[in-house]
């Protein structure tokens, strides 16, 4: 069953939380006082749910080629190309806080 913690313990107890993450192999849902969320997950659990939406794209594509839209997979790999590109620039430490990217929004 996926959690809900506070996006406070994404600051104070990140590793904690990261733990969870890796442990539970399942989402956890973090939010805030207005009740936002923000979903994380393991690469592992983002892994198995990437193959069965393109095994669910496939199969749908093959049953109903003429009757139904095929599922977006090229914009799912689009994001996940982009949640690669996001993992680099924190290693890289190319990361902003918050109140910076709001700023840069209000700008």
């Amino acid at each position: 069953m996926p959690k809900n913690r506070s996006a406070s313990d994404l600051l104070k107890k990140t590793q904690e939380v990261l733990d969870l993450c890796r442990q539970k192999n399942e989402p956890i849902f973090l939010e805030d006082d207005r009740q936002d969320e923000i979903v994380m997950m393991s690469r592992t659990y983002f892994n198995r749910l990437w193959n069965l939406l393109v095994a669910l794209e496939r199969e749908q594509t093959a049953e109903n080629r003429l009757t139904h839209q095929s599922f977006h997979v090229r914009s799912l790999e689009k994001l996940y190309r982009k949640l690669s590109e996001a993992q680099i620039a924190i290693r890289q430490s190319k990361i902003y806080t918050h109140e910076e990217v709001m700023a840069k929004l209000r700008d």
